[in-house]
This record gives structure tokens, C-alpha cells and sequence, in this order.
């Protein structure tokens, strides 16, 4: 038995595919950007649908230790750093299994409030309807599968894809700058 237990895990981890890993023929970088383009798409549509008032205040009071004194400083990388915690705050509520599948971002953000809610001024009170409603499709759209799940540290990587070459190449750009 303990052989037929032993041949059938062998032959599991031999076909399982590590999504979250690059593989031969297929970058990291790639599977990600593909997997990746309705979240960005969706941040897209939330940043650029937030207002300029009240903004700094909500991310102060919800993400305080986020709020650095340049992010203050930049209205329109505040939008895109709060976009960004409210996709991430709504695929976290979309996998978490005692949820509806189908989660509005409002809904969402409630969850994450849990018992605070109401205390707090939210993202979404910031966002007209019609926004919400076309972030919402394209998140709706994504299959949240084991591949999605594994690819997902990179997914939500505020910064984009690429590979540790490029961002090193970027680096390395600003460094000689500096120094020039």
C-alpha cells in the first residue's frame, strides 16, 4: 500500500506545473503580464475615476503607514497606490471562500473593514458608480484558479511586470545618473 501511495504522489508532483515559477519555453514575466492585464486594466479604470478631494485623507486613515510624504506630495500616484489597495482588497475578499462570488468592490471594501465599518471613510465613496461597475467586469472576468492564485505576489506587483534583469538595468540607469 505505502508503494502505491509513494508511485501515486511521485506521479502528482511529476505532472503538478508550478505556475509561479518560470519553465522552459515560457517566462515568468509573460504568464504574469497575461494573467495580470484585467487586474492593471482595473486599476487603470479606478485610478484615473478618483477625485483629487478627500483622497489624501481616506488613505491616511486607512493605510496610514502607505502614506509617505512624497505620496502626499503626488496626486496622481496617490489615485494608482489606491486603486491598487482596492483591487488587492477585492481579490482578497473574492477568495476568501465564505464570500459571494460574485462581491461588488463596495461589498468588498466593507469586508475589510469588518467591524470598523463606518468609522472610516472608504475608497469607494470617492468613485463614481459607473467605475466601480467597469472594474468590477473586468475582475469578474478572471478566472481564479490555482495558476491565478500562485501567479498572484506578481499579479499585484504595483510596479508591473519584469524580470530581475530589467530591474536591475533600471537600476543601474539611475544609479549613473547620480553619479554623472
Amino acid at each position: 500500500m505505502a508503494n502505491l501511495v509513494s508511485a501515486n504522489l511521485r506521479n502528482n508532483l511529476q505532472t503538478y506545473e508550478r505556475h509561479g515559477s518560470p519553465s522552459v519555453g515560457v517566462s515568468l514575466a509573460s504568464i504574469v503580464e497575461s494573467r495580470g492585464a484585467p487586474v492593471r486594466e482595473a486599476v487603470a479604470k479606478l485610478s484615473s475615476g478618483f477625485s483629487d478631494v478627500g483622497l489624501t485623507e481616506v488613505m491616511d486613515s486607512l493605510f496610514p503607514h502607505q502614506m509617505g510624504t512624497q505620496l502626499r506630495s503626488k496626486a496622481n500616484e496617490l489615485k494608482i497606490h489606491a486603486a491598487w489597495n482596492l483591487v488587492s482588497i477585492w481579490i482578497t475578499a473574492r477568495l476568501d471562500s465564505h464570500n459571494p462570488k460574485n462581491i461588488g468592490i463596495k461589498a468588498a471594501e466593507n469586508w475589510f473593514l469588518g467591524t470598523d465599518q463606518g468609522k472610516y471613510p472608504t475608497l469607494t465613496e470617492h468613485l463614481t458608480e459607473d467605475r466601480l461597475t467597469e472594474a468590477e467586469c473586468l475582475l469578474s472576468g478572471i478566472s481564479y484558479d490555482v495558476e491565478f492564485q500562485e501567479l498572484l505576489p506578481y499579479i499585484l506587483e504595483e510596479h508591473g511586470s519584469g524580470s530581475r534583469a530589467s530591474v536591475m538595468l533600471i537600476f543601474l540607469r539611475n544609479a549613473a545618473q547620480l553619479t554623472s
